[in-house]
């Protein structure tokens, strides 16, 4: 809803004539105004999805923007909007209609109940790959663009099929500031119908993004903390698939502690010892070996 007015140079000029006054023209700036009411614009927004068949589920307003998230009632549908005074700058809409690649989009609301100038879009490609979130920032012009991930120095440890995306926003060493953990995903190790191996690397803050600095050894300790409870329990109900993904998860995290190949591989080999193995399972086996195989 651009509002754009000013008086008529025409009429401007035959009202000057007609006094026959000697006055200097007006400065453009005092009747041309370009931009939106941005409360107004992102009511027109809010009331286009309900149009469109979607509910609003989220509403952010700050300063700098005004943010929508909306979703059809029968959860098929979504989209995210964010409005300034420049009018919608971000816009993403999601399907789930069972296509490769089809993603939902919501809004979620910051760590903490922080109140700055970034918003977090999270984009779920399906019940198994698991949430990945954009950290949008609005700047004082009203621009929006998404923070960027520096993973130079993580892509020299993770495996090479690995995917990486933002999975949570946590200030998990609680010194008030929130990092991006990144979630490192092993989608070709992932078993039959079950969810790709994944563990949680935290990137630091930097001036033009997110980056990666080599966490302490307390990190790993826990993150492989965590995970002990999982395959105990995988292994007592002899589930393979399940050991497998904690398994190759152990694996990562020798890998991206600076642990060799061998103890990578000792790692996986570890967690699945003991249970029943068929050629489908051999196969995946000789998979997670192959991708651990370079020292």
């Amino acid at each position: 809803m651009r509002v754009l007015s000013r008086v008529a140079p025409l009429l401007l000029g035959f009202a000057l004539t007609a006094c026959g006054a000697a006055t200097t023209e007006r400065p453009v700036e005092d009747y041309l105004r370009v931009g939106v009411d941005m409360r107004t614009e992102c009511n027109s927004v809010s009331d286009a999805l309900v149009e469109a068949g979607l509910v609003v589920t989220r509403r952010r307003d700050a300063p700098r923007f005004c943010a929508l998230s909306a979703a059809s009632r029968d959860g098929a549908r979504s989209a995210v909007r964010i409005v300034t005074s420049r009018g919608i700058v971000y816009s993403a809409d999601g399907a789930r209609d069972g296509l490769p690649g089809a993603t939902l989009v919501t809004l979620i609301a910051p760590p903490g109940g922080h109140d700055g100038p970034e918003l977090l879009v999270a984009r779920a490609e399906s019940a198994l790959t698991a949430r990945c979130i954009e950290v949008i920032q609005v700047d004082a012009q009203g621009g929006a663009q998404a923070i960027p991930l520096e993973l130079d120095a993580l892509a020299a440890v993770a495996p090479v099929d690995a995917r990486t995306c933002i999975g949570e926003i946590l200030d998990v060493d609680g010194d008030g500031t929130a990092e991006a953990h990144v979630i490192v995903r092993a989608l070709l190790l992932a078993a039959p119908q079950s969810r790709a191996p994944a563990v949680r690397v935290p990137l630091a803050p930097g001036p033009s993004g997110f980056v990666y600095v080599a966490p302490p050894a307390t990190h790993w300790q826990r993150e492989r903390s965590d995970r002990a409870e999982r395959l105990a329990q995988a292994r007592m109900t002899r589930d393979f698939a399940a050991a497998h993904t904690v398994a190759v998860e152990l694996a990562l995290l020798a890998r991206l502690a600076g642990e060799g190949a061998s103890a990578q591989r000792a790692a996986y080999d570890e967690g699945i010892a003991g249970l029943s193995i068929g050629v489908a399972q051999e196969a995946l086996i000789d998979a997670v070996h192959a991708a651990f195989a370079d020292e």
